[in-house]
């Protein structure tokens, strides 16, 4: 931003319930047939070392009106960081 006081910033916040990744599935490795396990089983330890603090968060449970106001809280939430963090306006 300083650099160019013209450059616009977008903010795309999908708005979803988290996504499976299905990592014990052969097709989930198709592209990706080089990486050798260690490094699988590294992420893995440190995902189960580091669980989340809370659930994440769920819509399907939610009716259009609580997910609109979900959504909308949460793009809030990610422009207050942005200023108060990034410093962008």
């Amino acid at each position: 931003e300083r650099a160019n006081p013209d450059i616009q910033f977008n903010l795309e916040m999908i708005t979803r319930d988290p996504l499976i990744v299905p990592v014990f599935k052969d097709e989930y490795w198709l592209t990706m047939e080089g990486l050798p396990a260690h490094e699988l089983a590294t992420i893995l330890k440190w995902i189960k070392q580091h669980p989340p603090r809370k659930p994440l968060p769920s819509i399907s449970d939610k009716s259009d009106a609580q997910r609109l106001a979900f959504e909308e809280a949460n793009v809030r939430e990610c422009f207050q960081y942005a200023r108060k963090q990034l410093g962008l306006s």
